[in-house]
């Protein structure tokens, strides 16, 4: 069943006009769910609203508790609940955390085509952003190790998505343990969004708290798995006290808003009463994730596409039709099927685009006979 969302101000359609011209496509390229929520969330969010004051809310320690347990359960890590801190969002705490801890002029290295606000907390802070390249064989997606290990030797941190938006990568723990080695002998700092964790689908998931103590800063947010990003809130996860004061003395400054009270109330229901819903939903996920590769491979083969080990998010490989970026994107838009541009990403982004499959199977259905109309031939 399709929930109707344009009356709700959802970004994915208010912003239709704007990004593909047209208010006629199937919104498919920001990451958030079309899927129905969590009722434990619901219930929670109901009866919270039904207090009726709804003022300043201070964080208590169910909230950041809650994730620890689930942290625990899930992949088996252990969190100290003094080394956590509250940012608005993951994006806001990677951009707060670089403003705290590094100078004017530092070098951050990233990974692209990767998620592309990582750019701009570089940018705005007057920090320099330096790219290592993702390698590409046959859509599968490896850091290089040989380009880490020349880039990380002058730079101060390093931006770490894990798993990966929007290759779809669930990084291998010996990958991770060989970009640990580096950034040790280098001193660099991970920050490591790891917002997609919960949704594996190949493998087992490796928190880098698990590999290192010392030079890894955590972020997570209940955003994507439970889909709650409108109500805003995220979790960082220091490896000390001394990092976590610098922060917070940065974040006081800076304009960091504080707790959004229906945020405290969906992030516990999620983490302890909505573990059911989340297996469920991630099913649905991942036989979207079938049903979209294996139609493109039988009737669309030209769109590369290799199924994601983790995330919601399918990166497809237009470059075998030779259009331009722009072209690109007007073509999707013409077919009625709004994608994520894969030029936002950065290099190695240019050709691709970005598929959610969070949606209900009529949309992906509707979505996929569009593009076949357009690109079959």
């Amino acid at each position: 069943m399709v929930t109707e969302r344009i009356k709700t101000y959802a970004t994915k359609y208010f912003n239709r006009e704007s990004i593909f011209g047209s208010e006629d496509v199937i919104p498919l390229w920001i990451a958030d769910m079309d899927l129905p929520g969590s009722q434990a969330i619901s219930d929670a969010l109901v009866e919270r609203a039904k207090h009726n004051i709804w003022g300043y809310t201070a964080i208590p320690d169910e909230y950041y508790q809650a994730f620890i347990n689930w942290q625990h359960r899930r992949n088996g890590v252990d969190y100290a609940i003094e080394n956590f801190s509250y940012s608005d969002n993951v994006v806001q705490g990677i951009l707060f955390v670089l403003g705290a801890l590094f100078q004017e002029g530092d070098k951050i290295v990233v990974q692209p085509p990767v998620y592309h606000p990582f750019f701009s907390t570089i940018s705005n802070n007057h920090l320099i952003q330096v790219n290592s390249p993702l390698i590409e064989t046959d859509g599968y997606y490896e850091m290089d190790f040989d380009s880490l290990e020349m880039e990380l030797a002058d730079a101060k941190a390093i931006i770490l998505c894990n798993p990966h938006n929007p290759v779809g990568r669930n990084w291998r723990e010996d990958e991770l343990q060989q970009l640990v080695e580096l950034c040790l002998r280098h001193d660099v700092m991970i920050l490591s969004d790891e917002i997609h964790s919960d949704l594996i689908h190949k493998g087992s998931f490796t928190p880098m708290k698990k590999l290192n103590d010392s030079h890894v800063i955590t972020f997570n947010s209940t955003g994507k798995s439970f889909n709650t990003a409108g109500l805003q809130g995220g979790y960082i996860i220091f490896p000390d006290q001394a990092l976590k004061q610098q922060f917070e003395e940065y974040a006081a400054c800076h304009g960091r808003i504080g707790a959004n009270c229906f945020n405290i109330i969906s992030n516990i229901a999620a983490y302890d009463h909505s573990e059911d819903w989340f297996e469920d939903t991630l099913k649905v996920i991942q036989n979207n994730i079938d049903y979209v590769t294996r139609r493109l491979q039988q009737e669309i083969p030209r769109i590369k596409v290799r199924p994601p080990e983790a995330t919601y998010l399918m990166w497809l490989d237009f470059t075998d039709y030779g259009l331009n970026d722009k072209q690109l994107l007007e073509r999707c838009a013409k077919a009625g099927v709004g994608l994520g541009p894969g030029e936002w990403f950065g290099p190695g982004g240019g050709g691709h685009m970005r598929l959610n499959v969070a949606t209900p199977k009529e949309l992906l259905k509707e979505a996929l006979d569009r593009l076949a109309r357009e690109f079959a031939s």
